[in-house]
């Protein structure tokens, strides 16, 4: 799967590039001596650092040890997932001078929103600090209240969390809306699917109905 940023500026949205000139990046975490990299880099690296190199996070986010999607997921997946207290942890065989340290699911997933964040700073040359952040609509509060922890890890204000299909209609809207819309969103992801019938005014996007399936 993939994450991107935009921003605001001048009253348009604009969704930026990464430094390889992507709009999109790999959300892919992995530690390569004892550093985390993400991204492309971290992708590209995966086939001979498979026990590194973490994806599918968003699977496991807000999620403790023993959900059964995350039992599904421990199987299947070449790194180690381990748990502390009931908490769901990705555990690496040496870090530093420590073995088998575990790292948390959020503290993991933050180092794609600093990595996101270093893009917006580097375009706008000012501190960032507010986030709109979007998730998929079938996240329950506990996934929300874990996505807000994520991005306080890498230094954000949660402004608003709104569904990833509600800010597909947004983009969608924002030029293209002079009247009361339906508006049926498609989201075939990496892993998942969701569609989503959404009414849509000038100044307002609601969620009617919709349907998820989160593990194609």
């Amino acid at each position: 799967t993939y994450s991107s940023v935009c921003i605001q500026r001048d009253d348009k949205v604009e969704v930026l590039a990464n430094k390889f000139g992507s709009k999109t990046t790999p959300t892919v975490v992995a530690l390569s001596n004892d550093e985390f990299i993400v991204g492309e880099d971290a992708k590209e690296q995966a086939i001979i650092n498979p026990n590194n190199t973490f994806y599918d996070l968003k699977r496991l986010t807000g999620r403790n040890y023993f959900d059964p999607s995350v039992q599904k997921m421990k199987k299947r997946q070449a790194y180690s997932i381990a748990e502390e207290n009931n908490r769901t942890c990705i555990k690496v065989d040496q870090y530093g001078n420590e073995s088998n340290k575990l790292f948390s699911i959020d503290y993991i997933q933050a180092k794609v929103l600093v990595y996101l964040k270093q893009i917006a700073h580097f375009y706008l040359e000012v501190p960032i600090k507010n986030l709109v952040i979007t998730v998929p609509i079938s996240f329950n509060n506990a996934q929300k209240e874990a996505t807000i922890d994520i991005a306080e890890i890498a230094g954000f204000n949660v402004v608003r969390i709104i569904s990833e299909p509600k800010a597909a209609a947004i983009a969608y809207g924002i030029d293209n809306l002079t009247q009361k819309k339906i508006i049926f969103v498609f989201d075939f992801g990496g892993g998942t699917l969701d569609i989503t019938v959404v009414k849509a005014t000038k100044d307002k996007f609601e969620d009617l109905e919709h349907q998820a399936q989160p593990n194609l």
